[in-house]
């Protein structure tokens, strides 16, 4: 992930409201998402996984196509992956600010 995309992501979702927050993380249900090709993943997870594999350059970006492959970021420090999350379809957080929406590749 190059780091401006991982900015420009982050940019989005604190325009929305997003603040990294414990409570994000212990309990799911409130948490932001980051939609990417028609999969949802816990954007919390995705910000403390970057900010600890994080060395100042840019970084490697996998995901196979598909909505339940996991994004799967490398650096030359370490190799992560973020499985998605389940969301069910009448999630109250669906159609509101809470879902930050990144169609963009990755390469």
């Amino acid at each position: 992930m190059e780091k401006r995309i991982h900015d420009y992501c982050l940019r989005s979702a604190k325009s929305h409201g997003y603040v990294l927050s414990k409570r994000y993380i212990s309990n799911p249900r409130l948490s932001y998402l980051k939609r990417y090709e028609n999969a949802y993943y816990n954007l919390a997870l995705l910000d403390i996984t970057y900010r600890i594999i994080d060395d100042g350059e840019t970084a490697l970006i996998y995901h196979l196509e598909g909505s339940k492959n996991p994004i799967t970021i490398r650096t030359s420090v370490w190799i992560c992956m973020i499985l998605p999350c389940a969301v069910p379809y009448d999630d109250p957080r669906l159609g509101t600010n809470q879902i930050i929406s990144f169609d963009q590749s990755f390469a």
